[in-house]
């Protein structure tokens, strides 16, 4: 892995951290500096000018020494027939040639190595990172920053899961959680075995992630204790930081495909794009939902489209004719967008909070399984051939 790709996906981790009300703007924004930084210090692939050929210079024999009063001349034999050439025009032909030589080596665009740029050793706290120690940051950003280290305090955490979960990522949470507390211990059990944690915390997604109070006692809580909601003796990482995918407590519904979205983003609009692909080849229920700031006239007329299953035949429309050529004026339509439209895009925004979800695009797999992005056609058809029948 090249350094450039290691920046960018420490860089990614930084801001998942941060969507995930893990670290703080201010640590967030120091962090992704530095990494920026250290991106735009990385040297360029110099480009190696193409080898010039050689010029050598002709050293003719000496001329025998003439007379002053004889002409000098340079006499040279070709195919057995003379002919003279002044002295003068050779020195000239040599200093163009010279010339010529110059002209194309300045001419080369010889690209110089970047200056060397100022780069902290770190910025921020998470920048100090080292197995089983916790990492302060001093003096971050300047050329007298440091990290220092102590031994990490144990932090206990119970992990809960579901046996049934095809989609559950423990790992991954795992990993940050070790990040932030170095001295993170965990232990995994089956939500049968967590009845009592379940009911303290209302807990209706896996995986849970369960902090013991010990965790009080680390340098890193009061500026990740967002992240957490406080029990008697415990604390519970909120499914929006844990990014936990299963909602175990929702009935089954196969062969259902819910996506959250926004369609001014260009994200959303290719998240729609694929999950229609994917509808070529599989059998199931699409529905698309609405996750906007207000309901615009377009977007409420969008919404009543969908009440009369006309919303993706409209949207497809649009991709190759401006809006008048698709636009629906009817009674019904209009009717729809006074009466009912505000009251099925709040209905929306309700089924959005069920599944905890704050950004979009997002899709729900039979009323059961979360999964977030612009995932691909080919990851789509994995996912829902894992919880389906195909």
């Amino acid at each position: 892995m090249t350094e450039s790709e290691k920046l960018r996906r420490e860089l990614k981790f930084i801001e998942d951290s941060y969507k995930s009300g893990i670290i703080t703007q201010e640590e967030y924004e120091a962090a992704r500096q530095r990494v920026e930084e250290k991106l735009t210090a990385l040297p360029k692939e110099e480009k190696k000018p193409e080898p010039q050929p050689k010029v050598e210079e002709y050293y003719g024999p000496k001329e025998p020494e003439q007379k002053k009063e004889e002409v000098k001349e340079k006499v040279m034999e070709t195919y057995g027939k003379k002919f003279t050439l002044p002295k003068k025009h050779l020195y000239l032909g040599f200093a163009a040639l010279i010339l010529l030589v110059i002209i194309i080596m300045f001419s080369m665009n010889v690209e110089l190595p970047a200056e060397e740029e100022f780069i902290p050793a770190c910025s921020a706290d998470l920048n100090c990172q080292r197995s089983g120690f916790t990492g302060q940051c001093l003096n971050p950003g300047t050329e007298q920053a440091e990290c220092v280290f102590e031994e990490s305090i144990p932090v206990a955490v119970t992990v809960i899961t579901a046996e049934d979960c095809v989609l559950c990522d423990t790992q991954r949470m795992k990993n940050t959680l070790t990040q932030i507390y170095p001295g993170a211990r965990f232990t995994t059990i089956d939500e049968s075995e967590a009845l009592s944690l379940i009911n303290e915390f209302d807990i209706e997604v896996l995986p849970a992630f369960v902090v013991d109070n010990d965790v009080q006692g680390t340098k890193r809580f009061d500026s990740t204790k967002t992240m957490f909601i406080e029990g008697i003796d415990f604390y519970y990482v909120k499914p929006t930081a844990s990014g936990s995918s299963y909602f175990y407590k929702n009935s089954k519904d196969s062969e259902k495909v819910e996506l959250f979205w926004n369609p001014s983003s260009l994200v959303s609009q290719k998240a729609l794009e694929n999950i229609q692909e994917l509808a070529l080849t599989k059998d199931f229920d699409l529905t698309i939902r609405y996750v906007v700031d207000e309901g615009s006239d377009e977007i409420l007329r969008q919404i009543c489209l969908r009440r009369d299953d006309m919303l993706l035949p409209y949207l497809n429309c649009m991709k190759d004719n401006d809006k008048e050529a698709c636009f629906d004026n009817s009674i019904s339509v209009r009717n729809c967008i006074e009466d009912e439209a505000e009251d099925l895009l709040e209905a929306d925004l309700e089924r959005a909070d069920e599944f905890a979800i704050n950004t979009v695009p997002v899709f729900i797999f039979n009323n059961q399984y979360k999964k977030g992005g612009s995932l691909s056609v080919d990851i789509l058809d994995e996912v829902y051939c894992s919880i389906n029948e195909c």
